[in-house]
């Protein structure tokens, strides 16, 4: 026999391999920026709902219910999206990042548009710039960066180890 296998016999053959799985039987704890991203998507719904409330309203009749009922669908759904966000639910966090680049595409347009009409609203120009397309690029880069996403998919594995445990102990309780 071979000296090397020989005083290797007893003892556990390690690998040099890093384990991916290290972390997944831990519950994910939730990064404290993903609550500012929510209430900052709270706000741009809000207002985005407000506005096509008040869109809708002017292009159909004064008496029209449905300028404020899509407006609130809008919100509805603007909720349900960031409860999922702040769940670290995969699809939600993508959606939100995907509408968070839209947002702040259509502010720098805004931007460069006021910015070709006229001199006096250069300061305008550049307070919706800092105060409404960065932190929405800002919230954007932070939900779609390689590490939120490694956290997502830790936060989906454990949720289905829990979920499975849960099923396992049902039927073996029968």
């Amino acid at each position: 026999m071979d000296k090397a296998v020989s005083d290797n016999l007893y003892n556990t053959p390690s690998s040099d391999l890093k384990s991916d799985d290290e972390n997944v039987f831990a519950p994910v704890k939730r990064p404290w920026p993903i609550f500012v991203i929510a209430v900052w998507m709270l706000l741009c719904f809000m207002l985005l709902s407000s506005n096509i409330k008040i869109i809708l309203s002017s292009l159909l009749e004064e008496t029209s219910k449905a300028g404020s009922t899509v407006g609130t669908v809008f919100l509805l759904l603007g909720l349900v999206l960031i409860v999922g966000v702040v769940k670290l639910h995969k699809w939600s966090v993508y959606i939100a990042g995907a509408f968070c680049i839209l947002l702040g595409v259509l502010e720098l347009y805004q931007v460069f548009w006021a910015l070709t009409q006229s001199e006096d609203l250069i300061r305008f120009a550049l307070v919706v710039l800092f105060l409404y397309t960065v932190p929405s690029l800002l919230s954007a880069w932070y939900m779609l960066r390689p590490e939120f996403r490694g956290l997502v998919e830790r936060n989906r594995k454990y949720k289905q180890m829990v979920s499975m445990n849960k099923y396992v102990a049902k039927k073996l309780g029968k």
